[in-house]
């Protein structure tokens, strides 16, 4: 669910933002959690992502993200401002 992936993003926030202050030029990759078996609508997880993106600080982190599909690049592309 997207309450499921509130929490996640969470928990990765707590552990990269120190990792990222200790380590310049940290890098995290993620992919569109639970778009695949999950069923989520990709747009929705893009959603959530640049709300959480925008709201949190993980220092000095690169956020990098995978999409599956060229499909799936292009909707994250405009929801994300790619």
């Amino acid at each position: 669910t997207l309450d499921t992936i509130r929490t996640i993003l969470q928990n990765i926030a707590a552990i990269v933002t120190p990792y990222a202050i200790k380590h310049q030029g940290a890098k995290l990759v993620l992919p569109f959690l639970g778009c695949g078996v999950g069923g989520l609508d990709i747009r929705d997880v893009a959603k959530l992502y640049a709300e959480f993106f925008a709201q949190n600080d993980l220092g000095d982190c690169a956020v990098v993200l995978y999409a599956y599909r060229d499909d799936d690049y292009s909707v994250a592309a405009e929801v994300l401002g790619g």
